[in-house]
């Protein structure tokens, strides 16, 4: 368990007098049935400092129907996925979060670095490299991921949402949890109902996610989505790690980078075991890079060497890999709804 994961652990600890341990919330749950949750997806806009109107077929991709190896394209209602002012979907290891558009990403455990603010919201995920810095309060707003403990009869279970006292969080700050499938999503934030709403959409998302994104990189269950590029990160054992979806002018930058990838081989040597695996695709490309430093080439349609233009795309924003001999810039995007 990561040092932040242990911060989220404690400080759910000391939440509530007569809860249990965060780790331990699967075995105190076990046999208690999920009770069934109302989304209300107009509550979580209302979270959203900012909120971006985007229509879903502002850009329309070459190619429509079928991708040009057969992939069903699916529209926004074919995947359930909510209208894009609303929010965004979050993906971790099967879960599934819809949070507010201004949300960006980050470790909020990190959150003063760069003289960054505890009241910001951050989107966290496991991995990557934590700094070795102690901000106080110690974690921002946002939402988190971690693994639990929970058997696959588990049901699944709701930590309640109260008022945080100590220095883990700003003064006065809400948090709420949801277990399922062995992953517990943390959400914090000032206003109680907001947290509650954002917690509400935490569910498993089955074979696809709400990006189009399949649960795992050996699964052909990603679907392209009409007008986007889904962009799909995995982890060294294959999980869906994090997605997106490309709107607009970043879906068609997107495509161009890829069209014009440099073609030849490379003269390298591969590093040994399995790396990140990335696939980005529309209803015409669908290309999959798994990262292995200066040795990295995309693989599909099309197919190609990796250069700073695709990695600036592939590289999802709050990116926690290893990119150590890539080709890329200083720098990971920051999340922007449409460039």
């Amino acid at each position: 368990m990561s040092d932040f994961e242990g911060r989220v652990a404690e400080a759910l600890r000391g939440g509530a007098e007569n809860a249990p341990d965060a780790l331990g919330l699967a075995d105190a749950a076990r046999g208690r049935a999920r009770t069934r949750r109302r989304t209300r997806l107009a509550a979580v806009a209302g979270a959203a400092v900012v909120a971006v109107a985007i229509p879903v077929g502002v850009v329309a991709l070459s190619g429509g129907g079928a991708g040009s190896d057969g992939t069903p394209v699916a529209d926004d209602a074919a995947t359930s996925v909510p209208p894009v002012d609303v929010g965004r979907w979050e993906s971790w290891h099967g879960i599934k979060v819809l949070v507010p558009e201004a949300w960006q990403y980050g470790n909020q455990a990190t959150w003063c670095a760069d003289g960054g603010s505890a009241d910001q919201y951050l989107v966290s995920r496991p991995g990557g490299i934590s700094l070795m810095i102690a901000c106080t309060p110690g974690s921002s707003y946002g939402v988190s991921f971690q693994d639990i403990d929970m058997k696959a009869t588990d049901e699944p279970f709701d930590w309640p949402v109260v008022t945080q006292t100590g220095d883990a969080w700003p003064k006065g700050t809400f948090v709420g949890a949801h277990g399922e499938e062995g992953v517990l999503v943390t959400v914090a934030g000032p206003d109680h109902d907001k947290v509650a709403d954002v917690l509400e959409t935490v569910t498993a998302f089955g074979a696809t996610d709400p990006n189009g994104c399949a649960s795992r990189v050996d699964e052909g269950n990603s679907v392209a989505i009409e007008g986007a590029m889904s962009v799909c990160r995995y982890d060294t054992s294959g999980a869906l790690e994090q997605s997106e979806r490309l709107f607009g002018s970043n879906a068609t930058d997107a495509a161009e980078a890829l069209d014009h990838m440099q073609q030849g081989d490379l003269d390298c040597q591969p590093a040994e075991g399995p790396g990140q695996t990335i696939k980005m695709f529309d209803g015409t490309r669908d290309v999959t890079i798994e990262l292995d430093g200066a040795c990295t080439v995309a693989e599909g349609t099309p197919s190609g060497i990796i250069d700073p233009d695709v990695l600036w795309w592939a590289l999802s924003p709050g990116f926690s890999g290893d990119t150590t001999g890539l080709a890329m810039g200083s720098v990971l995007r920051s999340y922007d709804p449409l460039a």
